[in-house]
């Protein structure tokens, strides 16, 4: 391990300027998206396999700026077997939007048998408020793949299938305001169209959206369609502006490139992102296929599309790196008060940061080797830096790679410069919207709620090894603040969270000079403690009794010395108690130890029940040491008029709240000595009135 070390001093404060490190989770992962949170920390989605199977449950983790793990869990909908959390982001109020889908999978294939998109609500601590699933009779297979604030505090949410893209406008309670969908229907069209090797390009690419600033929406998605003669591939992007009150289209524009990649077996390429620059142009970050590969990544060079505010196309710009044949972006992020934009790219062997400014040129590249075969999935950018996620190409493993630079991706650790080389494209497109045919129609579908309990949230334990750190501090973490409350009640951490459920709530704070300092709260809430050590036992021939009443308490207090085990061992008669203390209560039991095992029984024969409080009631008495079974009397008619199993409930002389006349009673009397042999007693009893 490379450790980095700089020079400090009290009246300058520094920060970790950047770091690599790997998360490790005890089963194999994949991350699909990551956002920067409000306070700077990032929060991963994606999905973990469940033990040792190939099902799959949902996964967040939140880290903080300097890379410390504050928390992790694991989620899965009951209904079905698996749930894939690919989309996430800020909701307000310290509360998040996940999407993904809920999915029955053939774990044979390690395929799925059919989607449901899912979308959960959650709270700054990854607890669930809520979750809904969406069905559309007759389109399946849909997923979430993007989702974007607006600026009226509704949400758009694209889902992605096979033949359709579905755009919906939801509030923050999960209800669609308005839902349009793109169906691509290429087949009807084209007559003459081979059904092979062509299946695969007519489907619709994941999109990115945005709001400009005058309130409309627009999206974008690559596009790859076949030529008239349906011997060539099309290629390019497909842009749309929509009314954000209704979803209506104001316009649409489609710019294609002639491509004869006959063996690329991928469309085109992912778009990225896209943003609203400055001058009120369109900014589209893809990737750009001039190049016949098989294998990741596919293409040669990165592809920014400059618009206009009316789709029109002015710019193409590639950018391809020296001595780097294969280039990918796989992430991009905007600065949008200065248009400036960062893109993530990945050369098949190392994660790049490429930097361009709102007029498409560059201003800095950096390279990152760091593991082999590593690909590189997700770009978080802050205040504090730049956050890049690298995951195996073959996809699930159980590394993932965290690389931090400084705000400018330098990183001496890792980083080394990449000259990169910058060319207009857009002569070689041609806006080709005939040759696209896509239905637009509303989409009437529905979001279900996740009924009660179907929703699990469980933690899950990843290890984060720092590589190569560059550092004046240390991160700290302190001990952790048992919590234990009564069920019902609630508990106000220092950040003026409410915690209503079991967990361990970390307090993110940091060092004068910048580092994580974190506080464990662990909070449990409990019911009234149980207690119960059984019946009255014996040694005999034994050399001793372990004593044993309910687990799972965090302390036992026996015979008034506390201690962690729910069990004791005796080894004299005698009398032995035990007490439980919660935020509930206090709960208590004694039982007492013999040396002999087997005792005679004597019974009262009469008893005078007339309320003066002296002798009203008759049955087992105190001094009894044997095991009650059962005692029942009957009158001289052979009715029944009592019967117990407990030694403290004994007979007022009624029957069915009658009093009984006075006179003489059988009783039969089952017990059971302390070494199990059986007792059985006949006798009589008087009333005496």
């Amino acid at each position: 391990m490379l450790l980095c070390i700089t020079a400090s001093y009290a009246q300058a404060p520094c920060t970790d300027d950047y770091f690599s490190a790997r998360i490790n989770t005890p089963t194999a992962k994949h991350n699909y998206a990551a956002i920067s949170t409000p306070a700077d920390a990032i929060l991963l989605s994606g999905y973990v396999l469940n033990n040792n199977t190939l099902l799959r449950n949902g996964w967040l983790t939140q880290l903080s700026a300097q890379g410390s793990l504050l928390w992790s869990k694991q989620y899965n909908f009951t209904f079905y077997q698996s749930l894939d959390l690919r989309a996430i982001i800020n909701a307000g109020n310290n509360t998040y939007l996940a999407g993904g889908f809920a999915s029955d999978r053939d774990t044979i294939n390690n395929s799925d048998k059919f989607r449901v998109p899912y979308l959960l609500r959650l709270d700054e601590y990854g607890n669930a408020i809520w979750g809904k699933y969406f069905e559309k009779s007759g389109l399946g297979w849909l997923q979430f793949n993007h989702l974007l604030r607006l600026n009226d505090g509704h949400f758009m949410v694209v889902l992605s299938t096979g033949n359709a893209n579905l755009i919906m406008k939801i509030d923050a309670d999960g209800h669609i305001k308005w839902s349009t969908g793109l169906y691509t229907l290429l087949r009807p069209f084209l007559p003459d169209y081979p059904r092979s090797p062509y299946t695969y390009y007519d489907f619709p690419m994941p999109m990115a959206i945005t709001q400009l600033r005058n309130g409309q929406l627009v999206v974008a998605r690559s596009v790859s369609y076949l030529s008239d003669s349906a011997t060539l591939l099309q290629k390019g992007v497909d842009l749309f502006a929509l009314n954000p009150v209704n979803g209506d289209t104001v316009w649409r524009k489609t710019w294609l490139i002639r491509d004869s990649l006959q063996n690329n077996t991928r469309a085109y390429a992912d778009v990225k992102s896209l943003v609203e620059l400055p001058s009120g142009e369109l900014s589209c970050i893809s990737s750009y296929g001039d190049i016949s590969a098989t294998s990741p990544p596919y293409t040669s060079s990165a592809i920014n599309y400059i618009f206009s505010a009316g789709g029109t196309l002015k710019k193409a710009l590639t950018y391809t790196a020296a001595g780097l044949p294969l280039l990918y972006c796989t992430a991009a992020s905007a600065n949008t008060a200065g248009g400036e934009q960062l893109l993530l790219l990945d050369d098949a062997t190392a994660p790049m940061l490429l930097a361009i400014d709102a007029a498409g040129g560059v201003q800095w590249a950096n390279r990152y080797p760091t593991v082999p075969d590593m690909g590189t999935n997700t770009l978080v950018r802050n205040g504090n830096g730049n956050y890049i996620f690298s995951s195996l190409l073959n996809g699930a493993n159980k590394n993932l790679s965290l690389i931090k630079t400084d705000p400018k991706g330098n990183m001496e650790c890792l980083a080394s410069p990449v000259a990169m080389t910058t060319a207009d494209r857009s002569g070689d497109y041609f806006q080709g919207n005939r040759f696209v045919p896509v239905t637009i129609d509303t989409v009437r579908g529905n979001f279900w709620p996740s009924p009660p309990g179907t929703i699990l949230v469980r933690p899950y334990a990843p290890v984060v090894q720092t590589d190569c750190r560059k550092t004046c501090c240390r991160d700290t973490t302190g001990p952790a603040q048992s919590i234990d409350l009564c069920e019902g009640k609630a508990y106000t951490l220092p950040n003026n969270y409410t915690v209503t459920t079991n967990g361990d709530y970390p307090i993110l704070l940091k060092t004068a000079k910048g580092c994580d300092s974190i506080i464990y709260y662990t909070v449990r809430f409990s019911s009234f403690p149980v207690v119960d050590l059984g019946y009255d036992q014996c040694l005999e021939d034994k050399d001793s009794v372990i004593l044993a009443t309910a687990p799972g308490y965090a302390s036992y207090n026996w015979m008034g010395t506390a201690g962690t085990l729910p069990t004791y061992t005796v080894k004299q008669p005698g009398s032995y108690r035990v007490s439980v203390t919660n935020g509930c209560g206090t709960a208590r039991d004694t039982v007492d130890i013999f040396q002999q095992c087997e005792f005679d029984t004597d019974m009262p024969n009469a008893f005078t029940p007339n309320g003066d409080f002296l002798n009203d009631t008759w049955g087992i008495t105190r001094f009894n040491k044997n095991r009650l079974i059962s005692l029942v009397v009957y009158n001289r008619w052979g009715q029944q008029v009592f019967k117990t199993t407990r030694p403290a409930l004994r007979w007022d002389g009624t029957l069915g709240g009658l009093p009984q006349s006075a006179g003489v009673y059988i009783y039969y009397l089952q017990m059971e000595t302390l070494n199990g042999k059986p007792r059985r007693q006949k006798g009589f009893v008087t009333i005496v009135r």
